[in-house]
């Protein structure tokens, strides 16, 4: 906006960014690894001025994935984008804590691992709770946005299908991720694949009842598989999510962050 036809955008990393910095080639479809990045705008005809640098930082998200490691647990942190974490098992400040290096191993208490990210000028805070290694139990807190993990979940019947629905229809911040929805049976199922677009459930419903309309056959049984995640509102919107699906929720597939 204001920068003319055909405006250069350059980026960097610093904040004094310049002519003699990367421009973006594409800007439709620019990606980065970087946490942080300044870009500054120049009107090639000369006939807008040139403003500020605009800064952006990324949202860091921190994972974790705890292993058996002989009579011991391996415990791997991951951030994206790319990170420097550093992080404590006692509960004090993970600002302050050890540099993660590398997987590291735990025994066969429970923990509570922090994590502080840092990419950047972009930073993160992450709190997990990792049970002892005999606990199956998952520990959810109901009040954090959470996402559920599992490879593979199936909403195979109709019923299942509308419940889920409506329960989180007015959620926005519920979102599927890889949803394949099959409508019909046997040689006549038509079949739509999101592949890698998150969506709502009330993109789920919208899709679901045109499909219906447009095959003329609103009784039609409808079936669901999500194959890359939920991220839902809160804890409590994960549990009930669980409740209607009819899976459980295993230790390692829920993830939460402050």
């Amino acid at each position: 906006r204001n920068a003319g036809e055909s405006p250069i955008i350059y980026y960097s990393t610093k904040p004094d960014v310049s002519e003699s910095d990367s421009q973006v080639e594409d800007m439709e479809n620019f990606s980065t690894g970087e946490g942080t990045l300044y870009f500054w705008l120049k009107d090639t005809t000369g006939t807008y001025e040139s403003g500020a640098p605009t800064r952006w930082t990324a949202e860091l998200k921190i994972r974790h994935q705890v292993e058996p490691s002989a009579d011991k647990r391996k415990v791997t942190l991951q951030c994206t984008p790319k990170a420097e974490m550093t992080y404590t098992l006692d509960g004090s400040n993970p600002k302050d804590g050890k540099t993660y290096d590398g997987p590291f191993e735990i025994g066969s208490e429970a923990v509570r691992l922090l994590v502080y990210a840092k990419s950047g000028e972009a930073t993160k805070n992450a709190d997990f709770q990792i049970p002892h290694s005999g606990d199956k139990t998952v520990q959810i807190d109901d009040a954090k946005p959470a996402r559920l993990s599992n490879k593979r979940m199936a909403l195979d019947t109709t019923d299942r299908v509308y419940s889920v629905i409506n329960h989180f229809r007015d959620q926005t911040n519920t979102r599927f991720k890889g949803v394949r929805i099959e409508i019909g049976e046997g040689e006549n199922t038509v079949t739509v694949r999101f592949q890698e677009r998150e969506i709502t459930a009330a993109m789920i419903e919208g899709t679901v009842n045109s499909l219906r309309e447009v095959l003329q056959e609103d009784q039609s049984p409808v079936a669901i598989t999500i194959s890359d995640g939920i991220q839902f509102e809160s804890g409590f919107e994960a549990k009930e999510f669980a409740k209607i699906a009819g899976i459980e929720l295993r230790p390692g597939k829920v993830t939460q962050e402050d």
